[in-house]
C-alpha cells in the first residue's frame, strides 16, 4: 500500500516567516547615472534606491552627455548601458538624460526624491522640486577607476584582475 500525501500542515515557523509588504518611505524616486561598465557599485546604488521608493525611474545619461559635460566618452552605448540597467531589475522606468538636462526629467515625473550617491554636492538646487536623498558610494570601485585599470592593462598587455 502506497501512502499520499494530502496536504502541507503550516508551522509556526513557516507562518512567521511570511513577508508581509512594507510600506516604504516614498511612492516615487529618480536617479542620474551613466552606467558606463555597469558595476557593483551601480547596482548597489540601484538597489538602495528601490528599497526606498515603490517606482524607480533611471535616467540614463546620453552618449553626447557624457562627451560633453562630463567629458568622457563612454566605452559602451547608450542602449547597452540602459539594457544593463534594466536587468538588474530595480527600475521601473528608464530614460535618457540629454544635454537638456535633469531639471526636465524632475519636472516631467515629478518624483517625491531624487537618490544620488554622497559625492555629489550640486544637487541642492533641485530641493525646490522634491526632496534630495544622498547615499553612501560603494568604496573602491567606480568607471574611472575601471577605465584607468583597463586601460593600463591595454598599455602593459597585463591582467590585474
Amino acid at each position: 500500500m502506497t501512502s499520499m500525501v494530502i496536504g502541507k500542515i503550516n508551522t509556526l515557523s513557516s507562518i512567521t516567516s511570511v513577508s508581509l509588504p512594507v510600506e516604504k518611505k516614498y511612492k516615487m524616486g529618480m536617479t542620474f547615472g551613466g552606467f558606463d561598465l555597469c558595476h557593483v557599485g551601480h547596482v548597489s546604488l540601484l538597489k538602495r534606491a528601490k528599497e526606498l521608493c515603490d517606482k524607480l525611474i533611471v535616467c540614463v545619461s546620453s552618449d553626447y552627455y557624457l562627451t560633453d559635460i562630463k567629458g568622457s566618452k563612454p566605452l559602451m552605448p547608450l542602449y547597452y548601458r540602459k539594457e544593463m540597467v534594466r536587468l538588474t531589475g530595480y527600475a521601473d522606468v528608464i530614460d535618457t538624460q540629454t544635454l537638456v538636462g535633469k531639471k526636465l526629467l524632475l519636472e516631467k515625473y515629478k518624483p517625491d526624491v531624487l537618490i544620488v550617491g554622497d559625492d555629489h554636492v550640486d544637487y541642492k538646487e533641485f530641493e525646490s522640486l522634491c526632496h534630495v536623498e544622498y547615499l553612501p558610494r560603494t568604496k573602491g570601485v567606480s568607471t574611472t577607476l575601471l577605465k584607468k585599470v583597463i586601460n593600463e592593462n591595454r598599455r602593459s598587455n597585463t591582467n590585474q584582475w
